[in-house]
């Protein structure tokens, strides 16, 4: 029975962590499913700058809307590990842990009595016939009280025994199930993206392309641009002859020097 005892008391230490890293997992669960909402609410507004643009526009509203119900399927996980963690450990196993500490309790105190009253038993004098047949009868409800706890108190034991096993099986079933779930439902959402994804990734790889082709054209034309003299463009070429190329033609200006400083023509 020591050995049984030390099992259960080392079991409720365990799940006692357990239930209290589950919490711990879950706000922080729950933390990260509101950072992902926030994440998907600012993709949404970054989309509702980018009205012009349809092919950008419509990429972050399908995407936006995908990763939120992926949010939404993880926060369902979240919620639905915490409610069997509080129904198969808190509640239900956990409980039954401490009512079989304060069992034990009981049984050391009926023990107690027992003890007490046998000792006030073999102290008495025969002579006493009155106090000796009291203290008999003490004797004998005490070791009833003390037979029948015992037996409360094994019991106990082995239903505790048996229903750690199927709790804690069960709640690990429940888990994996929710995970199972949580995988599938994201795998669901990301298989009515996947034509729409393939679609825009050829979309982008050709635009990536022709962006570098824009990008190289521009550079070789500021090369060239480089390379021209800026007076090959600003002044006006002066020739000998005929066959001398006009690079600019028309009308001079002068400024008067008289007191009105008038332009003449």
């Amino acid at each position: 029975m020591e050995m049984v005892e030390t099992e259960v008391f080392d079991l409720e230490s365990r799940l006692e962590k357990l239930v209290k890293l589950c919490a711990h997992a879950m706000d922080g669960g729950r933390q990260y499913c509101s950072s992902s909402r926030l994440f998907v609410c600012a993709l949404q507004e970054l989309s509702f700058h980018s009205q012009e643009d349809s092919m950008l526009k419509e990429c972050l509203e399908k995407f936006s809307e995908g990763l939120n119900r992926i949010t939404d399927s993880h926060l369902s996980l979240s919620c639905h590990i915490s409610l069997r963690s509080s129904q198969y450990m808190s509640l239900s196993l956990l409980r039954d842990l401490r009512s079989f500490r304060d069992s034990r309790k009981e049984l050391e105190r009926c023990r107690e009595g027992l003890e007490s009253a046998l000792n006030h038993n073999a102290e008495l004098s025969r002579k006493k016939a009155q106090e000796v047949q009291e203290a008999s009868s003490a004797v004998q409800a005490s070791r009833k009280a003390f037979r029948e706890r015992v037996l409360d108190y094994t019991l106990q034991i082995n239903v505790i025994q048996g229903k750690k096993k199927f709790d804690i099986l069960e709640f690990m079933l429940q888990l994996l199930d929710a995970q199972a779930g949580f995988l599938a439902q994201s795998h669901t959402v990301l298989q009515n993206l996947d034509d729409y994804r393939k679609s825009l990734a050829a979309q982008v790889h050709q635009k990536v392309l022709e962006g570098a082709r824009e990008h190289r054209d521009l550079e070789q034309k500021l090369v060239r641009m480089k390379r021209t003299e800026i007076s090959d463009e600003d002044s006006v070429h002066q020739g000998d002859g005929d066959a001398s190329e006009v690079v600019i033609e028309g009308y001079l200006f002068k400024r008067a020097s008289n007191t009105f400083k008038t332009w003449s023509r």
